[in-house]
């Protein structure tokens, strides 16, 4: 019986662990500022108003104009129901390429 809950008590811990880990580094990736995150969805080329339009519209879609731990929130929802986001350059969920790649390794 003490072995089962010596197992209980490191699956909790290891649980705590990951996300104070993952809070971590979610706080230090957002103290570079919104216009890091936000450089990997708009076209360097844009300028002017449709430039800031579209910076208003992923800093909606982001949830950047909420405190940080309501956007860890959102993070961490996203991440445990699967949504890992969008590829960068073809725009695929990143989920479905992990399954994909996995099948040939």
């Amino acid at each position: 019986m003490k072995l089962w809950l010596f197992i209980a008590k490191r699956i909790v811990f290891a649980f705590i662990a990951i996300i104070g880990l993952t809070f971590i580094v979610f706080i230090l990736l957002h103290t570079a500022g919104n216009n890091l995150l936000l450089s990997e969805y708009i076209n360097p080329r844009l300028t002017g108003p449709a430039r800031e339009q579209v910076i208003h519209e992923l800093t909606l879609k982001f949830h950047l104009n909420d405190p940080i731990y309501v956007q860890y929130f959102y993070w961490l929802v996203a991440i445990f129901s699967g949504d890992l986001g969008y590829t960068k350059h073809s725009y695929l969920q990143r989920s479905g390429i992990r399954c994909y790649s996995i099948v040939f390794t």
